[in-house]
């Protein structure tokens, strides 16, 4: 009995040294029972290894393509089939697979007829392989004048629409688009084009700027007084595929419409008083009398801007307050969320640090990132204005262009300080462990950002290079 007990062991010690991939591994296993239902019935491009556990190329593939299937997270399927399995031999012997390991790509056609994957055999490049097989015309492009038509067609069933930062649509949006490819379309808006946040309010009803982009939207209506679902959560393919379903079963509720912003009052134009002794002049008055009433509205408006002074001082500590109400009402919501359970939000996947969510171009996009890209882009306009209209104002155009840019990124440092604090975004919603992080690192971007444009400044005003400024920095800290 102990020697069978011992020989079992070692049997099953040495399968278990076998296996390539554990049970709950994000690789999919693939039989004769399962392989049509995944792999020939589905939309998506699906990626399938064809292997055998003694085989040692297999083995040195395993964790690179046990890489690939986690980081892809249902994008693509990423499947294999063990071809030492003898209920699997039909499915090698179909696909005459003669090697291992076997990769082939099963393409999103009709036929799913597979080709053979003879690249180089790691995470990186089976990923880019994967996802460049998700066809863009899955996603309709939009402009500005394609939006309404979009919308117009079939005005009573559901289409989803991403406005984006990002010029191309993501492999995750195209992945989602083949998902419900025949029962919803997806639109994509390319956010950073003229006209397009105009557009969209017209459409849409919705105010969105740089700050408020990327924005995911289920809308059902036609264009104007459409109802809509907005997308809040972790911006992942599983999280997002979870809440299109609910949306479009109905089992979320469409939001309130925006109420519209107010109009501003024009701010009055303060004369000169050359201007003011001109027109009292005109109404009657002596040259005494005219310098007499100047003094006089010059003693009001000294009144008047004293009055402004105290009323601007009043303005910035409930601009204080407020923000200090903000960030903990933000607290509570996120709070309030996380007591809910709300998987989108609560779940905190770790990101690992050679994660290829770049060349996916993941759906988040940058928001901070596409914030300092159009800052500097305004940034750069405003100088080359300044300039076309009188090439002598060279270096007038820089500072201007740098007030506005410095402007700019003190108040995203200001805005990322805040939902950092309270650990929620600026609609109350939790921030992710991975979120946090890229705030910080853009927060750290930003802060040196300004220090180099006031190296640069401080170099101008004392007529010296920026080199012997940084020399005088360093100095003072002895470094």
């Amino acid at each position: 009995m102990l020697r069978l007990a011992v020989l079992v062991a070692c049997v099953s010690a040495a399968l278990a040294q076998a296996a390539l991939f554990a049970p709950q591994s994000p690789v999919l296993k693939l039989t004769p029972a399962n392989f049509d239902k995944e792999i020939l019935q589905i939309d998506k491009p699906a990626m399938v290894a064809f292997t055998a556990p003694w085989c040692g190329h297999c083995k040195n593939l395993a964790p690179q393509y046990q890489r690939v299937a986690a980081e892809l997270d249902g994008v693509v399927k990423i499947a294999y089939v063990d071809c030492d399995d003898r209920a699997s031999e039909s499915l090698c012997a179909k696909y005459n697979v003669r090697g291992f390991p076997s990769l082939k790509l099963f393409p999103s056609t009709k036929k799913r007829l597979p080709r053979d994957y003879n690249g180089e055999r790691s995470a990186n490049a089976i990923t880019e392989y994967v996802v460049s097989a998700l066809p863009a015309e899955s996603v309709r492009r939009l402009d500005v004048k394609k939006l309404p038509d979009f919308l117009k067609k079939d005005p009573d069933s559901p289409k989803v629409l991403l406005v984006s930062p990002k010029s191309k649509s993501s492999p995750m949006y195209r992945s989602l688009a083949l998902d419900f490819r025949g029962r919803v379309p997806f639109g994509y808006l390319y956010a950073l084009k003229d006209e397009v946040f105009g557009a969209v309010k017209e459409a849409l009803g919705v105010t969105l700027d740089i700050h408020r982009v990327p924005a995911l939207y289920i809308v059902t209506g036609p264009p104007g007084t459409p109802k809509l679902h907005k997308y809040r959560g972790a911006m992942k393919y599983k999280h997002i595929r979870r809440w299109l379903d609910e949306a479009i079963d109905g089992k979320v509720a469409p939001e309130e419409p925006e109420e519209p912003a107010p109009k501003e009052e024009p701010k009055p134009v303060k004369n000169s008083p050359e201007e003011e002794f001109a027109a009292f002049k005109e109404a009657g008055l002596s040259d005494e009398q005219a310098h007499a009433a100047v003094r006089l509205a010059e003693q009001l408006q000294s009144s008047e801007d004293a009055k402004a002074h105290l009323e601007a001082e009043r303005k910035a500590t409930k601009e204080k307050e407020a923000r200090r109400r903000q960030v903990e009402a933000l607290r509570r919501a996120s709070a309030k969320l996380k007591q809910k359970g709300n998987a989108a939000e609560v779940e905190r996947d770790p990101m690992t640090g050679e994660m290829l969510m770049d060349k996916m171009q993941d759906l988040i996009g940058d928001k901070w990132g596409s914030s300092l890209a159009a800052l500097t882009i305004e940034a750069k306009e405003k100088a080359e204005k300044i300039i076309s209209e009188n090439p002598a104002k060279a270096m007038y155009a820089t500072q201007e262009a740098e007030k506005f840019l410095l402007d700019g990124i003190n108040e995203d440092i200001r805005a990322i300080e805040d939902q950092l604090t309270a650990g929620a975004d600026d609609e109350g919603y939790p921030l992710t462990k991975d979120m946090e992080e890229s705030m910080r690192k853009h927060h750290d971007l930003l802060t040196g950002m300004i220090q180099t444009i006031n190296l640069r400044q401080e170099a101008r005003n004392q007529k010296k290079s920026e080199a012997e400024i940084a020399e005088e920095v360093l100095a003072r800290f002895e470094l």
